[in-house]
């Protein structure tokens, strides 16, 4: 997070607060992304098993 929002020198506060929401938002979207991808994969594994362990 501080790499990303740091790369460059901030011109000011509230363009440092933007970066540092806009690098949270990214983060929060990537793991959304992933954890929905697992999701998908366990259910295809249960289809694939038909319900067994």
């Amino acid at each position: 997070l501080v790499t990303e929002v740091y790369k460059t020198k901030p011109e000011s506060i509230q363009e440092l607060i933007q970066r540092i929401r806009d690098e949270i938002d990214l983060i929060l979207f990537e793991k959304n992304r992933r954890a929905t991808s697992a999701f998908y994969q366990r259910l295809e594994y249960c289809q694939e098993v038909n319900g067994n362990h």
